[in-house]
């Protein structure tokens, strides 16, 4: 099933916003959870996710299920694993998932050291996820590379973090960083001086830089991602529209924006109803912002084809305009140049 270009033949999709842990299969915490004799409450997780229409009552969803992976490196290889399995249903040539490695120990909560604690430690993790990941690519042919995050006010995980950066820097399936969690938080000035010194560290070993900012959060959270941070790529980005310099700016530098549609819209992230010509997508379409579409976390939102199906059918975007947005991912992607020419032909020589 490969084409020439070593993507699978027919499969044109490219996800770059796909969170790794909140895209465990249901059945599969279920399953988890009863192997491992570990406590997990289906009723109140629906309750809970159902209650869920905005970012933070979503993010505490995360604590009801994450247990039945955290520090357990064969749960997380099944995660990794099929999170390829499923990308293939979506007809996926190519997807980057992003993981927060320490928020996977068990003891996830207090200050964390690189080595090795109690029996799981994080370079088990990293490399669990990354087996699960390549067994994938073998058994059914999607390409995958993967993003070290960091959560919003965990400032004790930057410094491990930046090591682990350093570590794995000759591995190339890992290709960027990431910022995500709750955007509304204050900075303090050690986190803020963190932040930018891990993301300096990565944009000088190489990697990809990409940031939450603007979700649900102000305008200034992208200004700062692009000014202070300085990544190459904004995750959702909704707000952009309400500054029209920075908007003219982002439209001049080509900035990538990540947009989720199905969270957007469930998540109330968007200030509209998802309809409505305000509606953020709508007007990165209007304004030719160089965007691409993600599922976000498919445990909650549902994996890439139904979000690809919501812009079809409820925005009424053209089979060609959605060519235009999987072009663009493939053109975002944090890619080794040769692989992402490889990508970006595979995209646009389809015919």
């Amino acid at each position: 099933m490969f084409s020439t270009s070593g993507f699978l033949s027919g499969f044109y999709n490219v996800e770059l916003h796909h969170h790794l842990d909140g895209s465990i299969r249901k059945k599969t915490v279920c399953e988890l959870a009863k192997q491992y004799d570990i406590p997990f409450d289906d009723q109140k997780f629906e309750e809970a996710l159902n209650a869920s229409n905005s970012l933070v009552p979503f993010l505490e969803c995360f604590q009801m299920f994450l247990p039945v992976i955290q520090g357990n490196p064969d749960a997380l290889e099944r995660l990794a694993y099929e999170c390829v399995e499923d990308q293939y249903n979506n007809r996926v040539a190519f997807f980057e998932t992003r993981v927060a490695p320490f928020f996977l120990l068990r003891n996830s909560g207090g200050d964390l050291d690189f080595d090795c604690i109690q029996t799981c430690c994080v370079h088990d993790v990293v490399d669990a996820i990354l087996m699960g990941l390549e067994r994938g690519e073998k058994d059914f042919g999607v390409k995958s590379t993967l993003i070290f995050c960091n959560l919003r006010g965990q400032t004790q995980w930057l410094q491990p973090l930046t090591k682990l950066i350093r570590h794995y820097k000759s591995n190339p399936k890992i290709v960027g960083i990431d910022m995500a969690g709750n955007e509304n938080l204050a900075w303090s000035t050690e986190e803020l001086e963190l932040t930018k010194e891990w993301y300096r560290v990565a944009r000088s070993l190489g990697y990809g830089c990409t940031f939450h900012a603007g979700e649900q959060g102000m305008v200034q959270n992208i200004e700062r991602a692009l000014d202070e941070i300085k990544s190459h790529r904004i995750g959702h980005g909704y707000a952009l529209f309400k500054d029209e310099n920075l908007l003219a700016r982002c439209k001049a530098e080509r900035v990538p924006f990540e947009y989720c549609p199905i969270s957007a819209k469930t998540l109330s992230s968007l200030g509209t109803s998802f309809d409505d010509p305000n509606n953020p997508i709508l007007l990165g379409k209007k304004h030719e912002v160089n965007f691409s579409i993600s599922c976000d976390d498919s445990l909650f939102f549902g994996n890439l084809l139904p979000s690809i199906k919501i812009c079809r059918d409820v925005l009424g975007f053209s089979e060609e305009y959605l060519f235009t947005i999987r072009e663009n991912a493939a053109r975002a992607t944090f890619l080794p140049e040769e692989e992402k020419a490889k990508l970006i032909n595979h995209i646009t020589l389809r015919m």
